[in-house]
């Protein structure tokens, strides 16, 4: 006990989180559409870009995950690969103090769904997206 806060062990929540989020993506997404690593203390995912809206709002509403805060929607410019984008979503879980980053490959002329019925404040992010990148969501 420190200041008189429980100290929990990181290892053991992440060990957890990680069982609960392999579980959830398996039952969700085909074998092959996603990848999960463990990073920094952050939970890394690859998704199809086509599966963000679903993923998004089933991390939110999964009572094992409560990914419940929009921490960051950006994208990053890769001029030199085919698939010119990829869009990154940080969400964090305040009750099992997680962060997941969510990344997809987005080609130039592709939208997105938009997730701001799940989080008003992607609105900003959103349309930042599309004044840097070009990048439109529906």
């Amino acid at each position: 006990m420190l200041f008189g806060l429980k100290l929990v062990n990181s290892k053991k929540i992440s060990s957890a989180m990680l069982k609960n989020l392999d579980k959830f993506f398996s039952k969700l997404l085909e074998k092959d559409s996603y990848s999960i690593k463990f990073d920094n203390d952050n939970f890394k995912v690859k998704i199809n870009y086509k599966s963000i809206f679903k993923v998004i709002k089933n991390l939110k509403d999964n009572e094992k995950l409560k990914f419940s805060q929009l921490i960051d929607l950006t994208a990053v410019d890769y001029t030199d690969r085919p698939i010119r984008f990829s869009l990154v979503y940080i969400l964090l879980s305040i009750e099992f103090n997680s962060r997941i980053i969510l990344t997809a490959d987005i080609e130039e002329d592709e939208s997105v769904d938009s997730i701001t019925t799940l989080f008003p404040s992607a609105n900003w992010y959103e349309r930042e997206a599309w004044d840097l990148f070009g990048i439109s969501f529906t």
